[in-house]
């Protein structure tokens, strides 16, 4: 493997500078803008190093009056190094590129632009493109089934002639109702800005530590983010500012200021859950700050913020992870915030699971819901039931649900939730789902099932489907999934022809739905529909 080397030129009113050499990339270019000057970054090929170092130290020390005579020697050097490479294989030629930009963004920009690819793209364009990233998961589905379940090929050829290069029917997308401010959740990062201020920021970072990126911006450009977020993100950066701790570094793993997570409801609701690595503080330290945090909010410049919840997450572990650790201490205001979703009301606690879009959740959930009435008088089996959004949604639509979630914490808050909406056709089980499915049959005493997925991972354990298909009760899967293409080893599963391993008669899909829960952003939910294969004309062989 042949390793890159990195410049960085300094381009200013006197000229072209070479800066010291940053660390090893692989195939790494672009300009930088900092206090004011502009840095190309150049890669070159390690063999060629000590000739290109000369060459540019000689470039710097000659033409160091003007800036557009830097750039002809930088252009000749560049020919210099092709001229020397070619009796160097194909593979090993340098590569030196310089990316200029027609102007560099601001770091808020930066954000937005990385979290909202689409913000500049008419919505109708962006459904466009989302509904043609489905269709490609559907094609590499149709093909891997193709190679994995040869006794389908004659079924799969009919069924891809008929759908136009897939194996079952495409719908229209479905649009989000609302396309800016709704988000309900948001995690910011509390960092020092990358602009040589090392002002404290709360807001999002573009890229990661692990990708060599540092750079934290407002969310103010954010449009997916209602006002109330970006005010709560700006006070709380006042706070974090006048603060006597300094924000928590991830590459040395001091400070204190971590994250701020903010949630929100229709209702008006405002949850906010600082995070605060205590390191060597003292209790009395500690507990200090929380009296003064919720003086801030409930009687100091903070209550322009309206704040209903005040939580405290504080992790004393300098190296442990955000969630392993995580104690969410309720300290002011109500221990919850109210959500409606599809005339039912739900209690949102710090890390409750909830659709971070409520209207397109509706929609999504009003569509499962027809899908599951295509037969009469069905029994839901919906699995990872988180706190009860789906399976409390489709109760007063079918005639009863059994969920399951592993979570012993999300089956208490589903519970709570629907004795709080007086839901009464609906059981919650603390199991995982494979473990459930032997009782199923029990449960279901002979009637049909649909099984509805929704988990909140890419895709599902493999055993869970392989569950699925020994409960012969089950007649239908809807499968909601965050990530087409990762789930397509669960829909091919589902259709792997009966064996030793795969018990039970395959499924067949009817049907996919995209439907737009991400607005600007490049993210889409599928539904896809799937039958239980009962009849030789059903899957032709």
């Amino acid at each position: 493997m042949v390793s890159l080397i990195c410049l960085m030129f300094e381009i200013t009113s006197e000229g072209l500078s070479r800066h010291h050499l940053r660390r090893p990339l692989t195939a790494e270019r672009g300009v930088s803008a900092v206090n004011g000057s502009v840095f190309v970054v150049v890669s070159i090929l390690q063999d060629d190093i000590n000739t290109s170092m000369m060459e540019a130290e000689t470039n710097r020390n000659n033409n160091s009056n003007t800036s557009d005579r830097s750039f002809e020697n930088l252009s000749a050097k560049r020919k210099d190094v092709a001229g020397s490479s070619q009796d160097v294989s194909e593979s090993k030629r340098s590569k030196i590129s310089i990316d200029l930009r027609d102007e560099i963004t601001t770091a808020g920009e930066k954000v937005k632009r990385a979290l909202l690819p689409f913000c500049d793209v008419p919505y109708e364009d962006q459904l466009r493109r989302k509904a043609s990233d489905v269709r490609d998961a559907m094609v590499k589905f149709s093909w891997e089934v193709h190679r994995t379940c040869p006794k389908w090929r004659n079924w799969l050829k009919e069924q891809m002639k008929n759908h136009s290069g897939v194996l079952c029917e495409i719908e229209k997308i479905r649009p989000s109702p609302v396309l800016n401010a709704y988000r309900n959740k948001s995690e910011f990062t509390i960092a020092s800005s990358s602009n040589g201020t090392k002002e404290r920021i709360v807001g999002f970072r573009v890229g990661s530590y692990r990708d060599g990126s540092s750079v934290v911006g407002e969310p103010y450009a954010c449009d997916n983010l209602p006002d109330s977020m970006k005010l709560i993100a700006k006070v709380f950066q006042q706070y974090v500012r006048q603060s006597q701790y300094d924000v928590y570094n991830d590459q040395s793993h001091d400070g204190h200021w971590r994250q701020l997570i903010v949630r929100t409801s229709s209702q008006n609701d405002i949850m906010i859950i600082p995070v605060f690595y205590a390191q060597f503080l003292s209790d009395d330290e500690v507990d200090a700050e929380k009296a003064a945090m919720t003086e801030y909010f409930s009687d100091g410049d903070g209550v322009q913020c309206g704040v209903t919840s005040l939580y405290f997450r504080c992790l004393s572990n300098r190296l442990g992870s955000c969630r392993q650790h995580a104690v969410n201490e309720h300290l002011w205001g109500k221990k919850c915030i109210t959500e409606v979703l599809l005339e039912l009301s739900f209690h949102i606690y710090p890390d409750t699971f909830f659709s971070f879009n409520n209207p397109a959740a509706a929609l999504l959930y009003t569509m499962v819901g027809d899908l599951c009435l295509e037969e009469p008088n069905n029994i839901v089996f919906n699995i990872c039931c988180s706190t009860g959004t789906v399976a409390l949604s489709l109760a007063k639509r079918v005639k009863s649900v059994v969920a399951v979630d592993m979570w012993a914490a999300n089956i208490e808050e589903a519970k709570k939730n629907a004795e709080l909406n007086n839901v009464t056709n609906v059981v919650f089980h603390h199991a995982k789902a494979e473990e459930v499915t032997n009782q199923l049959d029990r449960w279901l005493k002979g009637q049909s099932a649909v099984a509805v997925l929704d988990s909140p991972c890419a895709e599902m354990q493999s055993k869970v489907i392989y569950a699925l298909r020994r409960c012969h009760f089950i007649h239908r899967v809807i499968y909601i999934s965050c990530n087409p293409v990762a789930a397509i080893q669960n829909f091919t599963d589902l259709m792997r022809p009966k064996s030793q391993t795969m018990k039970g008669k395959a499924f067949y899909p009817v049907k996919a739905i995209p439907v737009d829960l991400s607005p600007h952003t490049k993210l889409c939910v599928m539904v896809v529909m799937f039958k239980r294969r009962r009849f030789h004309t059903d899957m032709m062989c």
